[in-house]
């Protein structure tokens, strides 16, 4: 930045005063006559007299007019010359003439500027007028006398001088700006500094570099305040790319999971229970979630019993889970027993895992290829760790709680036929009927014709229909199986205050006075 320039101003002030000559009269004259009293200072009575006072100057730098003597020019530095010119004084003397005659010159030394005792430069009385340069910083013009013109006066402040240099012309050498960097003055304007290449972006969500184009990167460092960039923030508003294998919900399609066979971190489960367990057929590169094996807990009185933590990692991990692994499951039923496998790896803190709509049935409707081999996995151990969580896997004892609450609702996946007591359970020694309080919602009747999930509003109406506005919602089918298709419906239909009875209908079928039965609808 180019500091202002200040003009000191000086007003100078002459030492001695002119006296008129002993016996002079004022003349008749064109101009108004001047009457000068002897002068009494004996300093002073040796100077020439004035006959006429000179016109009145302006100082051009304070806009004050100041009278100086006629010999006396332009200051150079408020624009007025103080000093004498060597040309002839003016005198009086007894003349014959009507105006006053002109002696002899009379020498002098130079007159002295009252403000700094110095001798002032000789005046200029003859010549062209003074020059008028303009001040770069101010924009203001600056009057100067023509013995001043040729020289340029630096100014301090920025290096740039206020004059004209003589022939040859030299433009003042460029000043930098010690806060831009830029440069200030009369030098020629740079050429724009090319735009800097933007800076490759690191995506949060998977940890690669984008080079951006400059249009993007300048959105990306100013983004519109009515509408945001989605990269601005990509934990904010994730890119849709951002990762490959982020799902979409609970639930995935047939095409979602054939665009992604094969990518890296993605594990496929057959999670097939009876007649689809170990069949030889699969979606390329499936694993067995073998709920009548490993992940069942056999000491448990009721089948597929969910292990404990540490049987469940460790399972896991030999089918070469990570915890940043993304999981699909599916069965050969259709939506039967995956959402159990789903269901588990939520119970134990693992929320990257959906199901399958349609589960195999689907994929092959799809035209989609298979394997044609049973499920499963010769690879590397995984990294999984479990972190249960409390409240999804319930017992006997907190779905009698809730059927005591009136803000919560027990409902029972099995077919309406066992629900009331007419049709035979599967399962040897267990009694017909229900839970007393219970309510009866088929886990079939939340899929289509095809097999496939409804949607979300119709899912909403079925359990709405059954459950009221009750928000918590406990699930019960024969095993714990299917009733892990209701709480997958019932997530998609927006509840999530659910539980699962992990026992269900195999624990509370057994007979026992503590867990009463009624029959009927």
């Amino acid at each position: 930045m180019t500091a202002a320039r200040t003009h000191a101003d000086t007003n100078a002030t002459e030492a001695g005063t002119p006296a008129g000559a002993p016996g002079s009269a004022p003349a008749p004259g064109p101009g108004p006559a001047m009457d000068l009293a002897p002068a009494t200072d004996a300093a002073l009575a040796t100077g020439p007299a004035i006959a006429a006072g000179p016109a009145p100057v302006t100082d051009p730098a304070t806009g004050s007019t100041t009278g100086l003597a006629p010999g006396l020019a332009s200051d150079p530095a408020a624009g007025l010359t103080t000093d004498p010119g060597p040309g002839p004084a003016s005198t009086t003397g007894p003349g014959p003439g009507p105006g006053p005659t002109r002696g002899p010159a009379t020498a002098s030394a130079p007159p002295r500027d009252a403000a700094t005792a110095m001798a002032t430069r000789p005046a200029i009385t003859t010549g062209p007028a003074p020059v008028t340069v303009p001040d770069p910083a101010t924009g203001l013009t600056t009057g100067l006398a023509p013995s001043l013109a040729a020289d340029p006066v630096p100014d301090p402040a920025t290096g740039l001088t206020t004059g004209p240099a003589p022939a040859p012309a030299r433009a003042p050498a460029p000043v930098p700006d010690r806060a831009t960097g830029l440069t200030t003055g009369p030098a020629p304007a740079p050429a724009p500094a090319p735009a800097p290449a933007p800076a490759p972006v690191t995506d949060r969500a998977t940890g690669l570099s984008k080079d951006l184009g400059p249009a993007l990167a300048a959105s990306l460092t100013s983004p519109s305040p009515s509408a945001p960039h989605p990269l601005a923030d990509p934990l904010a508003a994730p890119h849709p790319l951002a990762d490959p294998l982020a799902l979409p919900g609970p639930l995935v399609g047939a095409d979602w999971l054939a665009a992604r066979i094969g990518a890296p971190g993605l594990v496929v489960f057959d999670a097939s229970l009876g007649g689809h367990r170990d069949a030889a057929r699969r979606i390329p590169g499936a694993r067995p979630f073998d709920l009548d094996g490993a992940l069942s807990d056999h000491d448990a009185a009721a089948p597929h019993t969910m292990p404990g933590s540490a049987a469940f990692a460790g399972a896991m991990r030999d089918l070469g889970v990570d915890d940043t692994s993304t999981v699909v499951a599916y069965d050969g039923a259709g939506v039967y027993s995956s959402a159990r496998a789903w269901w588990m790896l939520r119970a134990m803190g693992f929320d990257r895992v959906a199901v399958l709509d349609g589960g195999l049935p689907a994929w092959l409707a799809a035209g989609l290829p298979v394997e044609e081999r049973a499920a499963a996995y010769e690879g590397p151990r995984g990294s999984f760790t479990a972190r249960p969580r409390s409240g999804l896997l319930v017992d006997a004892a907190a779905v009698a709680a809730a059927l005591a609450d009136p803000a919560a609702a027990v409902l029972d996946a099995r077919t309406r036929e066992r629900f009331a007591g007419t049709a035979p359970e599967p399962r040897p020694g267990l009694r017909g009927g229900h839970m007393p309080g219970a309510v009866s919602l088929p886990f079939g009747d939340l899929q289509d014709s095809a097999g496939l999930m409804r949607p979300a509003a119709e899912l909403r109406a079925a359990f709405e229909a059954v459950a009221g506005d009750r928000e918590r919602l406990y699930f019960s089918c024969g095993s714990g199986v299917t009733a892990c298709v209701l709480a997958l419906g019932a997530d998609l239909a927006g509840y999530d205050r659910l539980a699962v009875y992990d026992g269900s209908w195999s624990e509370w079928g057994v007979p026992s006075p503590d867990r009463p039965v009624v029959t009927g609808a």
